[in-house]
């Protein structure tokens, strides 16, 4: 739903909105869509696992936006972990084959840095606590509010004495300040590529079709495509929903050009150099990755493809793209999964691995309902490792089930990081919470464990059939978009037409009218998180299972004692270095494939 060094994820509060209000990046199927105000309910997620553009996700990690956002959250997916017995990496270093980043332009270069890192850890848990209380109780407040008092962190002079501190210093401390910069950098960048008051459009939020008499919005297509058994309904619902998306993408273009003009202003010669530096790679190298993906996977992707159109009774050659969150849906009656016992499984899985939830202080679990909580699960770091917080809502279905899940891998890793500085804690690369979430959510995945929660073999096996498509589709459509986005950034001609080659490519079919659109540019290369998050989670699953004797994972304290050291060494390492770690050869899509071709039963 990524980076490396010399700087990690800048993690603005809009990348954070970008994170937890939406989109197929970090947090897919558990977190709540922007609402116009606190006490309207957020959509039904689409159709678990596929990823669709939001319309709602912000068009870039570093613009807010257009509507009066809720409160923003630290991180609430940030950081790669290192494996417990490897080495401590001496500080940041430069991606290979990457050329020295272009650093801002230098002014003032002393700062009180013990008062810039403290400033920041005040406005981090201010936010924190301010999006609990929102998500919790429907306490909306000022997203601005945390900053009152603390503007100077986002100068030239700070960013630039920061940056200087960081250079100056080696192995973790290094490591903390590039931390450090990178989010102060996302939040300045925020702050500048603001739509100016009284300019800005109609939230995206607001975006609607019409549909059975009534006005649905645009973010709620793929549920009702999920829903829709009528082949030519879909067609007609998602030719609605093209429509209504439309003017979105005019939107989406203007908030990149204004962060275009905010990069140039800080000192980058261009969006994507400063994609690069937040990425931690060259973007050549990404689209690499992006490519090894797609022809990775394409054979096997070809064959759950059609085996899903046969059982839904469809032609292969007839799929388009609005028939994929029908084909992909979860088959599980809701019942089979009661949402009293999401917390009983979640704790369950742990007990497995020899990790006792209830007797962890630091992580407070409010699964109560109420009237104005946002009835999705999300964990939030408010100050980790003391202070971590995981709201959940007694809904039922498997797939409420694998969002329970999925926070709750999120929330491990924040509860078991060790003291240390703030920034190692709670700041860094979005690619690794999100890891221990998918490793987490994809347990609901797995024949045996379905087998256990209940269903029987014949059905077991179905649904791990069609989450292993899910969980595929969603990586191949992150490649195609991360592509397409280093294509656009690059100014190449026809950039939209080869967007909707690439998806048509990474789906296996065309789109006709498309209800999911490429109306987000993705400038600073947000996809790439959740790529590598998707590669690396494949990647532990087989280390796991190795580490277990080759038995399932989830039930292994072997496995458990390596994830709680691996936890603990919080964004100490990047996505690639853990990769490294797990003794892989760096991130690649041979596990993911083997993966899907294991749970598909091919």
């Amino acid at each position: 739903m990524k980076l490396r060094l010399p700087l990690p994820l800048s993690l603005s509060l809009s990348l954070v909105l970008a994170l937890v209000l939406g989109g197929a990046c970090a947090h897919r199927g558990a977190l709540p869509d922007p609402a116009p105000n606190a006490s309207t309910p957020p959509a039904e997620d689409p159709a678990p696992g596929f990823a669709p553009t939001d319309p709602d996700a912000p068009a870039d990690p570093a613009v807010p936006q257009a509507a009066d956002p809720p409160p923003a959250a630290p991180p609430a997916t940030a950081t790669p972990a290192p494996a417990p017995d490897a080495t401590p990496a001496p500080g940041p270093a430069k991606p290979s084959g990457a050329a020295p980043a272009t650093p801002p332009a230098r002014r003032a270069a002393r700062i009180d840095l013990k008062s810039v890192r403290a400033g920041a850890d005040a406005v981090l848990r201010s936010q924190a606590e301010a999006y609990w209380r929102w998500f919790t109780r429907g306490e909306v407040a000022d997203p601005g509010a945390a900053w009152k008092g603390h503007e100077a962190l986002l100068s030239d002079a700070t960013l630039a004495g920061v940056a200087a501190a960081a250079e100056g210093a080696s192995g973790d401390e290094r490591r903390a300040l590039a931390h450090l910069r990178a989010w102060l950098l996302g939040e300045r960048l925020a702050r500048d590529a603001a739509e100016p008051a009284g300019r800005a459009g109609p939230p995206r939020a607001a975006a609607t079709f019409e549909w059975d008499g009534r006005a649905v919005p645009v973010r709620e297509a793929a549920v009702l495509l999920a829903g829709e058994h009528d082949p030519d309904r879909r067609r007609a619902l998602a030719e609605a929903a093209a429509a209504g998306a439309r003017p979105l993408t005019a939107v989406a273009a203007r908030r990149a050009s204004r962060l275009e003009d905010a990069a140039r202003a800080i000192g980058y010669p261009s969006i994507l150099d400063l994609a690069a530096e937040v990425r931690g790679e060259v973007p050549a190298a990404l689209a690499a990755l992006a490519e090894a993906v797609l022809a990775r996977t394409d054979a096997t992707w070809s064959a759950l493809l059609a085996e899903l159109a046969k059982r839904d009774g469809l032609a292969r050659d007839d799929v388009r793209a609005r028939d994929l969150p029908r084909l992909v849906r979860t088959l599980a009656p809701p019942a089979a999964f009661p949402g009293d016992r999401q917390l009983d499984a979640a704790a369950a899985l742990l007990g497995g691995l020899g990790v006792d939830l209830a007797s962890q202080r630091n992580l407070h679990l409010d699964p109560a309902a109420r009237a104005g909580k946002i009835p999705r699960a999300i964990a939030l770091p408010i100050d980790p490792p003391a202070d971590v917080r995981l709201s959940t809502a007694p809904l039922a279905g498997l797939d409420a089930l694998r969002a329970v899940l999925h926070e709750m891998g999120v929330a491990e890793y924040y509860a078991h990081v060790r003291p240390g500085p703030s920034e190692l804690r709670r700041l860094g690369p979005a690619a690794i919470p999100d890891t221990w979430g998918i490793l987490f959510e994809e347990v609901g995945g797995e024949p045996d464990w379905l087998v256990e929660r209940g269903l029987d073999a014949e059905h077991a096996r179905a649904e791990a059939r069609a989450a292993a498509a899910r969980r595929l589709l969603r990586a191949r459509e992150g490649a195609a978009r991360l592509l397409a986005a280093i294509a656009r950034a690059r100014g190449t001609a026809g950039a939209t037409e080869q967007e909707a080659k690439l998806l048509a490519r990474a789906r296996g079919c065309p789109a006709d009218a498309d209800p999911f659109p490429p109306a987000d540019p993705d400038p600073l290369l947000r996809s790439a998180e959740g790529l590598r998050a998707e590669l690396l989670a494949a990647q532990a699953e087989q280390f796991l299972t190795a580490r277990a004797g080759g038995k399932a994972w989830w039930r292994s304290p072997a496995a458990g004692t390596w994830l709680v050291g691996a936890w603990g060494e919080g964004s100490r390492r990047t996505a690639e270095e853990l990769s490294l770690a797990m003794g892989q050869q760096g991130l690649d899509p041979a596990a993911l494939d083997a993966v899907a071709r294991r749970r598909a039963g091919m």
